[in-house]
């Protein structure tokens, strides 16, 4: 099994800890996260999306199987349990 890159790892931790400012360092500019079939581009559709769906339901996430990964691109799928 391939290893996830650091960033996806230090993307993982900075969301279990419920650190807004260490998830978005993990990322490049222009950013773009896809989450269901729905997708967020930039800062701050991510927030947005963040402070719904993920830091704000302040829950755990799980690196579960890494699907692609390039020098532009992390496609990964993950275990998701928040308090919601």
């Amino acid at each position: 099994m391939a290893s996830f890159p650091q960033a996806i790892v230090s993307m993982r931790d900075a969301i279990n800890r419920g650190d807004w400012a260490g998830f978005i360092a993990c990322f490049g500019p222009d950013p773009v996260i896809t989450d269901n079939g729905s997708r967020y581009a930039g800062l701050v559709a991510i927030k947005r999306w963040s402070d719904r769906e993920l830091i704000g339901a302040k829950g755990t996430l799980m690196l579960t199987q890494l699907i692609e990964a390039d020098e532009h691109k992390v496609v990964f799928d993950t275990e998701w349990n928040s308090s919601f």
